[in-house]
Protein backbone atom coordinates (compact mmCIF):
# COMPACT_ATOMS: atom_id res chain seq x y z
CA UNK A 1 0.00 0.00 0.00
CA UNK A 2 2.50 2.44 1.40
CA UNK A 3 4.15 2.31 -2.94
CA UNK A 4 0.96 2.73 -4.63
CA UNK A 5 -0.24 5.61 -2.17
CA UNK A 6 1.88 6.94 0.42
CA UNK A 7 -0.43 9.71 1.92
CA UNK A 8 -3.26 7.05 2.69
CA UNK A 9 -1.04 3.97 3.78
CA UNK A 10 0.19 7.07 6.41
CA UNK A 11 -3.64 6.69 7.65
CA UNK A 12 -3.78 3.23 7.58
CA UNK A 13 -2.21 0.82 10.43
CA UNK A 14 -0.22 -1.98 8.25
CA UNK A 15 -2.20 -4.61 10.19
CA UNK A 16 -5.81 -3.08 9.24
CA UNK A 17 -5.57 -6.05 6.98
CA UNK A 18 -9.78 -4.80 6.17
CA UNK A 19 -8.81 -1.13 5.12
CA UNK A 20 -5.65 -2.11 3.41
CA UNK A 21 -7.90 -4.74 1.24
CA UNK A 22 -10.37 -1.76 0.71
CA UNK A 23 -7.86 1.09 -0.55
CA UNK A 24 -6.45 -2.00 -2.60
CA UNK A 25 -9.60 -2.60 -4.51
CA UNK A 26 -10.27 0.79 -4.96
CA UNK A 27 -7.03 1.59 -6.30
CA UNK A 28 -7.61 -1.72 -8.75
CA UNK A 29 -11.12 -1.10 -9.87
CA UNK A 30 -11.25 2.84 -9.86
CA UNK A 31 -7.66 3.25 -11.29
CA UNK A 32 -6.92 6.07 -8.98
CA UNK A 33 -5.48 6.59 -5.31
CA UNK A 34 -7.47 6.51 -2.51
CA UNK A 35 -6.11 9.57 -1.43
CA UNK A 36 -7.39 11.11 -4.20
CA UNK A 37 -11.30 9.90 -4.29
CA UNK A 38 -11.48 11.96 -0.78
CA UNK A 39 -10.34 15.26 -2.49
CA UNK A 40 -13.40 17.60 -3.41
CA UNK A 41 -12.82 18.99 -6.23
CA UNK A 42 -16.06 20.54 -7.17
CA UNK A 43 -17.80 23.25 -5.14
CA UNK A 44 -20.95 21.87 -2.50
CA UNK A 45 -24.52 22.92 -4.30
CA UNK A 46 -26.39 23.30 -1.37
CA UNK A 47 -25.53 25.39 2.28
CA UNK A 48 -25.66 23.26 5.04
CA UNK A 49 -25.48 23.05 8.82
CA UNK A 50 -24.66 20.23 10.96
CA UNK A 51 -25.80 19.63 14.47
CA UNK A 52 -24.95 17.22 17.21
CA UNK A 53 -26.78 16.93 19.88
CA UNK A 54 -24.89 16.72 23.50
CA UNK A 55 -26.24 14.61 26.40
CA UNK A 56 -24.70 14.82 29.35
CA UNK A 57 -22.14 11.40 30.18
CA UNK A 58 -23.98 9.88 33.38
CA UNK A 59 -27.18 10.33 31.24
CA UNK A 60 -25.84 9.45 27.73
CA UNK A 61 -24.71 5.92 30.18
CA UNK A 62 -28.07 5.39 31.70
CA UNK A 63 -29.69 5.73 28.74
CA UNK A 64 -27.57 3.16 26.99
CA UNK A 65 -27.62 0.44 29.88
CA UNK A 66 -31.64 1.28 29.63
CA UNK A 67 -31.18 -0.31 26.26
CA UNK A 68 -29.38 -2.82 26.61
CA UNK A 69 -31.91 -4.10 29.42
CA UNK A 70 -35.03 -3.59 26.81
CA UNK A 71 -32.81 -5.39 24.28
CA UNK A 72 -32.60 -8.68 26.65
CA UNK A 73 -36.48 -7.71 27.37
CA UNK A 74 -36.93 -8.34 23.87
CA UNK A 75 -35.32 -11.57 22.92
CA UNK A 76 -32.29 -10.59 21.74
CA UNK A 77 -30.79 -13.85 23.48
CA UNK A 78 -33.22 -15.85 20.69
CA UNK A 79 -31.86 -13.64 18.20
CA UNK A 80 -28.45 -14.16 17.95
CA UNK A 81 -29.54 -17.86 19.46
CA UNK A 82 -31.07 -17.76 15.50
CA UNK A 83 -28.04 -15.68 13.69
CA UNK A 84 -25.31 -18.01 15.14
CA UNK A 85 -27.37 -21.22 12.96
CA UNK A 86 -26.52 -19.04 9.47
CA UNK A 87 -23.49 -18.22 7.91
CA UNK A 88 -22.66 -14.22 8.76
CA UNK A 89 -20.11 -11.95 7.49
CA UNK A 90 -17.59 -10.99 9.62
CA UNK A 91 -18.72 -7.66 9.96
CA UNK A 92 -22.24 -8.60 10.79
CA UNK A 93 -20.84 -10.73 13.68
CA UNK A 94 -18.91 -7.94 15.06
CA UNK A 95 -22.20 -6.14 15.92
CA UNK A 96 -23.10 -4.70 18.88
CA UNK A 97 -24.71 -7.37 21.04
CA UNK A 98 -23.71 -10.39 18.87
CA UNK A 99 -20.48 -11.70 20.66
CA UNK A 100 -21.37 -10.14 24.16
CA UNK A 101 -25.00 -13.02 23.57
CA UNK A 102 -22.16 -15.59 21.65
CA UNK A 103 -20.16 -15.74 24.86
CA UNK A 104 -23.75 -16.25 26.91
CA UNK A 105 -24.96 -18.95 24.84
CA UNK A 106 -21.29 -20.66 24.12
CA UNK A 107 -21.34 -21.06 28.32
CA UNK A 108 -18.35 -18.30 28.65
CA UNK A 109 -20.04 -16.70 30.88
CA UNK A 110 -23.45 -15.85 32.57
CA UNK A 111 -26.39 -13.35 31.20
CA UNK A 112 -25.69 -10.98 33.80
CA UNK A 113 -22.22 -10.97 32.96
CA UNK A 114 -23.22 -10.88 29.12
CA UNK A 115 -25.45 -7.82 29.60
CA UNK A 116 -22.67 -5.57 31.79
CA UNK A 117 -20.17 -6.10 28.88
CA UNK A 118 -22.42 -5.58 26.33
CA UNK A 119 -23.26 -1.96 28.16
CA UNK A 120 -19.61 -1.18 28.51
CA UNK A 121 -18.62 -2.23 24.98
CA UNK A 122 -21.36 0.34 23.55
CA UNK A 123 -20.26 2.96 26.26
CA UNK A 124 -16.87 2.45 24.17
CA UNK A 125 -18.56 2.76 21.09
CA UNK A 126 -20.19 5.79 22.30
CA UNK A 127 -17.25 7.36 23.41
CA UNK A 128 -15.48 6.65 19.81
CA UNK A 129 -18.37 7.92 18.30
CA UNK A 130 -17.82 11.54 19.96
CA UNK A 131 -14.04 11.24 19.95
CA UNK A 132 -14.36 10.79 16.07
CA UNK A 133 -17.27 13.89 16.03
CA UNK A 134 -15.55 15.98 18.12
CA UNK A 135 -12.80 17.67 16.12
CA UNK A 136 -15.44 18.26 13.01
CA UNK A 137 -15.56 22.11 12.99
CA UNK A 138 -18.85 21.95 10.77
CA UNK A 139 -20.47 20.65 13.67
CA UNK A 140 -23.39 23.07 15.86
CA UNK A 141 -23.37 21.23 18.97
CA UNK A 142 -26.54 21.77 21.41
CA UNK A 143 -27.76 20.39 24.84
CA UNK A 144 -30.17 17.79 23.73
CA UNK A 145 -33.44 17.93 26.24
CA UNK A 146 -36.75 16.93 25.46
CA UNK A 147 -37.17 20.73 24.75
CA UNK A 148 -36.06 20.25 20.98
CA UNK A 149 -37.48 18.72 18.16
CA UNK A 150 -36.67 18.67 14.61
CA UNK A 151 -38.34 21.82 14.10
CA UNK A 152 -36.51 23.99 16.31
CA UNK A 153 -33.51 22.53 16.16
CA UNK A 154 -33.51 23.39 12.18
CA UNK A 155 -34.58 27.19 13.47
CA UNK A 156 -32.01 27.49 16.36
CA UNK A 157 -29.80 31.14 15.62
CA UNK A 158 -26.12 29.86 16.04
CA UNK A 159 -24.06 32.12 18.11
CA UNK A 160 -21.64 33.91 15.88
CA UNK A 161 -24.33 34.03 13.30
Amino acid sequence: MGKIDPDHAEKIHPNDLRRVIRALEIYHTEKRKPSELNKNTEPLKYDFKIFGLKLDRNELYKNIDDRVEEMFKKSIVEEVRKLSKKKLSMTSQKALGYGEVLGYLKGEYSLEEAKELLKKNTRHFAKKQLTWFRPDSRIHWLPFNQLYTIDNVTSVKLLGE
